[in-house]
Formats: structure tokens, sequence, C-alpha cells
């Protein structure tokens, strides 16, 4: 018959041997190593802290006990797996798609031309399919890039958009003399 004591000594000694199992690190490592590509950019502020603490603990880990690193590899993957996508802002390679656009073909080099106009596609290409922040941004610095180096070192001046004049809605009616 087993009694409490014999049980809750059992249990101890379980427990025990269970810590002191060498984890192994690959699944742990290689998930850090992937988690590392991602950009805190292209995420919801509040996901990216979860998904950042749980990363920082994974990393700073020096246990080699199996339970603890089986419990900061779930939450690594779990906060990894809650990350949200945030919304993207265009503005920049709008931006600087407008300057683009003031520039003509034949003031420059058909090599030249066809280096920036590469660059103009890829970005016009970012702006429609980008579905992060970070492409969106990569997309933008080599345009910025090419359009510095097209230009003399300094990106070109937006286009300069006319105003409408306001015109009178009616006609103006002359005063009874």
């Amino acid at each position: 018959k087993l009694t409490q004591g014999t049980a809750d000594r059992k249990l101890t000694a379980l427990i025990s041997a269970a810590q002191n199992v060498k984890a192994d690190t690959t699944a742990i490592d290689a998930l850090i190593q992937e988690a590392r590509k991602l950009y805190e950019v292209d995420y919801t502020a509040d996901s990216w802290t979860a998904f950042e603490t749980a990363l920082v603990a994974a990393r700073n880990n020096e246990s080699t006990d199996a339970l603890t690193v089986k419990g900061l590899y779930d939450a690594l993957l779990a906060a990894k797996e809650g990350l949200v996508v945030g919304e993207l802002d265009k503005s920049e390679i709008e931006e600087l798609l407008a300057r683009a656009s003031t520039l003509a073909e034949t003031d420059y080099s058909a090599e030249d031309w066809a280096d920036l106009a590469a660059k103009i596609t890829a970005a016009n290409e970012a702006l429609t399919n980008a579905t992060l922040q970070s492409e969106l941004n990569s997309a933008a610095v080599t345009l910025e890039k090419a359009l510095k180096a097209i230009n003399g070192g300094v990106l070109p001046d937006l286009p300069v958009v006319e105003e409408p004049t306001e015109e009178p809605t009616e006609e103006p009616t002359e005063k009874p003399t």
C-alpha cells in the first residue's frame, strides 16, 4: 500500500530527476534565430512588447533544465504566433515616387534612367503588394538612394501642385442706379 509520505518522496524524486535532464536546445535556438529576422516596425506595439519579452527571456536563459527550456520555447512560440501586423504607412514611398515623377528621362543617360526606372517599378510594386512596413521601408531606401545618385546627391523637388483658383460661383449683379 502506498502512503502519502511515500508518494510525496517519489514525486519529489521524479521532479528532481526531470530538472536534471539536460535539454535539447536545438528547437529553441532555431526559434530564436527565426525571431531575430522579424522587425518591430511590422507589428503593433502591444504584440511586439509581448514577443520581445519572451525573446529576451529565451535568449538570456542559462538553464539547461528541460522543463525550463520547454516553457521558454512555448512562451516564445506563443508570442510569435500572437504578433499582430500593424497598419502600413505608405507616405514616405509615395513622396519619393512623387519626387521621381518630376524627373525627365531625356535629362539622363539611358543607363542611369534604366536603373532609376527599375527602382521606380520596384517601389510601385512594393506600394501595391507590401504586407509589412519593413518591405515598404526597404523599397523606399532603395528608391531614395537611386534618386540621389541620379540627381547629384540630393532628392528632386516635390512636384508643384497648383491650387485651383476660385471663380465666383454667381455673376455679380449690378446695383440699380
